[in-house]
């Protein structure tokens, strides 16, 4: 699930959902997405087998680790497991969009719509 999704599309971005990590990997191999919050808890597959699975299957793009764990270690752990970045959620406003930002690779007009919406955007 995607954290706060109402800010992210207040900004300009499109979002998808998914229930299971199952689905959310279907859901990333059958698109072009720009990036992938993953939280790390889902029901019948967790992020990291989803990941484990979109990364086998030539998934490239930005994959997040979201999630509620903030326990020492964690950050390690889901970057060594092929995420590209970690958060703890909950995410203020404005972290979470830098956030966001941050890791976009960007390709087209939704990281500088982002950024033109929310001048406080660096």
């Amino acid at each position: 699930m995607v954290p706060r999704p109402a800010i992210l599309q207040g900004h300009g971005a499109e979002i998808a959902q998914s229930e299971d990590g199952a689905l959310a990997q279907q859901q990333v191999l059958a698109a072009d997405y720009d990036i992938v919050l993953m939280d790390i808890q889902m029901p019948n597959c967790d992020g990291y087998d989803a990941l484990k699975g979109m990364r086998g299957s030539g998934y490239r793009g930005p994959v997040v680790a979201f999630t509620a764990h903030a326990m020492g270690g964690e950050r390690e752990i889901c970057i060594k497991a092929g995420f590209d970045d970690f958060a703890t959620k909950p995410m203020p406003r404005q972290k979470l969009l830098d956030f966001v930002l941050r890791n976009l690779r960007p390709k087209g007009a939704q990281r500088r719509q982002l950024a033109k919406e929310d001048k406080s955007v660096k």
